[in-house]
């Protein structure tokens, strides 16, 4: 027996993309473990090697590209979960090893574009030619959720943007124009993760189209889209409508992204006055976090806010809160109860998705009082 038969069950039955979340949980785990139990090393080892025996059958019948990548995420994390199990790769069981090279081999054969803006991105310079070879890569790629993988790259490698000649960003800046108009004509989930992205590039890649199509981005219905095409007019100087201001504060997801942003630029008194406070912009800090993937994948249900806690001379403050949802991301008993979560001054903001109840005192103060010692001391 093992004290993770449990999760190692489950691991099993799940899809994807909970598996990766469960794996990632796994390792962080048995990171924290000193002296691992032989017959757990030997539970988590005998899942993982199923689990790679499963992905090798399975692999080359999967056509949908997301649901690729997140068996990708996962053999990342399978590879990760084996290194802190045998850091002496002799100890792995026979022939895991051989396997282990064959789904790598596999995984970078589907992860050509991941792989060329990796290369492209490692070089010392990267002429026209070369941004040019990429462009025509994704160019002949029908899959969406695919050709994003560019527009996250390019996202993920900004700091390296030094490294683009004068062409490159040219090239670059024509192919996310043409990216841009395909997608505004597209209504797949796909086409509004892809303009995200894109809305975030525009900014660095501009063209004599950019202004008009960062207007069009704006006033589509997506808090994601609108803030990232407002801080890219922002960056560029151009004017930011008042009315949309009013709409991204009013959009828990994102109101503390845009005042930030707004402060950045000088432009925080066009945020609406009433909602500039500490409480609402926590507030909304805490509901940006809920909705990683990683986390509720989406916006709480209902949030209230149950005050606040310091620490001498007041240097860092917590907002906290309580929320409720019904996200598949949490456990079935804590559905529709209050839990607690806290936005901190200086970071720190979290949930561990504890009950309100169990915290819970006869007076707000005493609550504060006990989740502080408890939670955040």
């Amino acid at each position: 027996m093992s004290v993770f038969d449990e999760l190692l069950q489950g691991l099993q039955a799940a899809d994807y993309p909970e598996k990766s979340q469960l794996l990632n949980y796994l390792l962080h785990t048995l990171k924290q473990i000193k002296k691992l139990a032989p017959e757990d090393r030997d539970a988590v080892t005998g899942y993982v090697c199923w689990e790679v025996d499963e992905m090798l059958a399975a692999l080359p019948a999967v056509e949908d590209y997301r649901r690729k990548d997140s068996m990708f995420e996962c053999e990342d994390v399978l590879l990760g979960i084996l290194m802190h199990l045998h850091p002496n790769s002799g100890t792995l069981p026979a022939g895991m090893m051989h396997k282990l090279e064959r789904l790598a081999k596999l995984v970078d054969s589907y992860r050509s574009l991941e792989a060329a803006i990796d290369k492209l991105f490692e070089m010392d310079s990267i002429d026209g030619s070369a941004a040019g070879e990429v462009i025509a890569l994704t160019e002949g790629i029908e899959d969406d959720y695919r050709r994003g993988k560019l527009y996250a790259g390019l996202v993920h490698y900004h700091d390296r943007y030094g490294k683009l000649t004068a062409d490159a960003k040219a090239r670059f800046a024509a192919h996310i124009e043409g990216a841009i108009d395909r997608c505004l004509g597209m209504e797949s989930k796909e086409a509004r993760d892809n303009l995200e992205l894109l809305a975030d590039l525009c900014r660095q890649f501009p063209t004599d189209a950019t202004a008009g199509q960062l207007d069009r981005l704006l006033e589509i219905e997506d808090g994601g889209i609108r803030f990232f095409a407002a801080d890219s007019v922002l960056t560029l100087g151009l004017e930011l409508p008042k009315h949309i201001v009013e709409v991204l504060a009013r959009d828990l997801e994102y109101a503390n992204l845009t005042y930030d942003v707004l402060k950045q630029h000088g432009k925080q008194s066009l945020f609406p006055a009433e909602l500039a406070n500490e409480e609402y912009l926590a507030k909304s800090d805490l509901v940006h976090w809920l909705t990683y993937p990683t986390e509720l994948n989406g916006k709480p249900e209902q949030i209230e806010y149950i005050g606040k806690v310091t620490w001498l001379f007041k240097k860092d403050v917590y907002h906290v809160f309580r929320f409720r949802s019904h996200s598949d991301n949490l456990a079935e008993e804590d559905h529709g109860k209050w839990l607690i979560g806290w936005s901190g001054s200086e970071g720190g903001t979290f949930s561990n998705f504890d009950h309100y109840d169990d915290y819970a005192k006869p007076t707000v103060e005493a609550t504060l009082k006990n989740i502080k010692k408890k939670l955040l001391g």
